[in-house]
């Protein structure tokens, strides 16, 4: 079960996490707030960690030698302009961008797990059961968003 508001996605739409039951049988009730990445915010994370590289080369004739006579072939490459924290940057700024909110216990202790960057990391890397859920959520969210384009344009 989950609230949806197609009205403004980078508020975050509520995910709960556990069944209507068990919330009435005394568990506290726990949701995640996603919204999907708007094309701005992915290319500002793309600029941030990713370079992209031109090459124009010369095509080869089928025997191997250059065919002067062709047009140059552009060619294009992405990647990452730290290859290694890149990818730790990627997902920790896409993942930070996702995850708008939350309310989570600590098995552990039963208090509220802050939402914060670092708990948002933490629990994305750490925590198997957290990144399904969320991930869940962003793919329920995108065709709840499909659905809703579609029945527009019919209209």
């Amino acid at each position: 079960m989950f609230e949806l508001s197609l009205s403004n996605l980078k508020e975050g739409t509520r995910f709960f996490l556990q069944p209507e039951e068990e919330v009435l049988k005394g568990r506290k009730q726990m949701y995640v707030e996603v919204c999907a990445l708007s094309a701005s915010q992915s290319k500002a994370i793309d600029d941030q960690t990713m370079k992209e590289s031109v090459e124009f080369v010369q095509p080869k004739k089928e025997n191997g030698k250059l065919n002067p006579r062709a047009a140059l072939q552009r060619i294009s490459s992405s990647d990452f302009i730290n290859p290694k924290d890149g990818p730790a940057l990627r997902n920790k700024l896409m993942w930070d961008a996702m995850i708008t909110g939350w309310l989570l216990y600590d098995n552990d202790t039963g208090k509220e797990i802050p939402c914060t960057t670092e708990n948002k990391i933490k629990l994305m890397n750490e925590s198997p059961k957290f990144a399904i859920a969320v991930s869940d959520c962003l793919e329920s969210l995108t065709e709840s968003t499909k659905v809703i384009k579609d029945a527009e344009v019919k209209n």
